[in-house]
């Protein structure tokens, strides 16, 4: 990472944690605050939609999952089956029963993690970048022009050729933590996106699908293209997945 894009990943750690610092809950209240109890989601009302096929159960036991997950580095020209990547979304992320539970946990339940999914190379899906709705098992199109080259340049450091044909990425939006936990809720945030990954991962390869994590990326370009707005909803990208179908061996 050049120093310009250090700059940039300083000068939003610093503001997280200052704002963080600033929201330090108090002590716990004997009737929890709505903001201890809210339903954390996010929707886009008017934004394109697409129903995703229900997930297929995995053929293969977690043993074998495990086995055969490595970093995928060289991803080949091949579309990625849209019902291979729904099954690795509602396997990993879908919620489940009105509290809203995932597959993962959650400090205090205040769900601050939200995914998206860069698609560039999946049958039956447009190019573009999609919010995940984790209730509903569908994707809200937020943005539907992403040129390779912007994608290119936004993850540059990471060492692999082609890109893959979708990256799912996990932000953070840190006040949903903070109303409870106060500035230990960005660390908790920061677990939570990274078992998150890790269920989707797993997931992707149950699926037969391959991936490599994606831990450096342009900050700044990548919530532009996810269509975030610190400003607004103190949300940002923390770790990002690449899924796809790797070059034969």
């Amino acid at each position: 990472m050049d120093d310009e894009g250090l700059n940039v990943a300083r000068a939003l750690e610093e503001t997280i944690q200052r704002e963080a610092a600033e929201a330090e809950a108090a002590n716990p209240p004997d009737n929890p605050p709505d903001s201890w109890v809210r339903k954390n989601v996010k929707s886009y009302p008017g934004a394109e939609k697409q129903q995703l096929p229900h997930p297929v159960p995995a053929p293969m036991s977690v043993g074998d999952v495990l086995s055969r997950r490595r970093s995928c580095r060289s991803f080949s020209g091949e579309a990625v089956p849209l019902t291979a990547l729904a099954s690795a979304l509602g396997s990993a992320l879908l919620t489940r029963g009105d509290a809203l539970s995932r597959p993962y946990p959650s400090a205090g339940a205040r769900w601050p993690v939200e995914t998206y999914v860069i698609a560039r190379n999946v049958e039956g899906l447009a190019e573009g970048a999609y919010h995940y709705d984790a209730a509903d098992h569908m994707l809200a199109r937020v943005n539907a022009s992403i040129s390779a080259e912007s994608l290119a340049q936004c993850f540059r450091v990471q060492e692999f050729g082609p890109l893959p044909q979708a990256v799912a990425v996990a932000t953070a939006t840190f006040t949903r933590s903070w109303a409870r936990w106060g500035i230990r809720g960005s660390r908790f945030a920061y677990q939570e996106a990274g078992a998150a990954i890790m269920a989707l991962d797993l997931a992707s390869i149950a699926a037969g699908l391959d991936t490599v994590w994606l831990g450096g990326f342009d900050d700044v370009l990548l919530s532009e293209i996810l269509g975030l707005d610190w400003s607004q909803d103190s949300e940002t990208p923390v770790l990002g997945l690449g899924i796809g179908r790797a070059v034969p061996e």
